[in-house]
């Protein structure tokens, strides 16, 4: 074996090591979908081409509706778990986002509010795919 095989296996090695690390970590990945079907506290949102079920957190019950365009958010990076982050409304004009930790609802249409600071938070764009 030459030093060129043995570097080359080195480098495999690794690249091996290091992917089965990547894939074993866990992002939350979020997306934006339309609602096509509300029963309770759950929606299913179509997105991309496949169909979603999604859970709609309490604050969000009386914004969510068929038709409307939401962001989802997969919060264990799996897709088995999904969450109505926010609603972008297609029907009217306003925005919703609900934040999972202080469980309520904590923007409007004209602006983000930084609850610490006391003031509105400027220059966030909700891009829809």
């Amino acid at each position: 074996m030459t030093d060129i095989d043995i570097q080359d296996s080195l480098i495999k090695s690794i690249q091996l090591l290091a992917g089965d690390k990547i894939n074993s970590l866990n992002f939350t990945k979020s997306f934006s979908g339309r609602v096509v079907k509300i029963e309770e506290t759950s929606c299913l949102v179509d997105a991309h081409g496949q169909s979603y079920d999604c859970i709609i957190p309490t604050n969000l019950l009386n914004h969510v509706s068929v038709e409307e365009i939401v962001v989802v958010q997969d919060l264990q990076g799996n897709n088995q778990r999904r969450i109505v982050q926010g609603v972008i409304s297609s029907l009217g004009s306003e925005i919703h986002v609900y934040d999972p930790i202080q469980d309520e609802i904590i923007s409007s249409k004209l602006s983000l509010w930084n609850e610490g600071s006391g003031e509105e938070v400027f220059g966030i764009v909700l891009e829809i795919e």
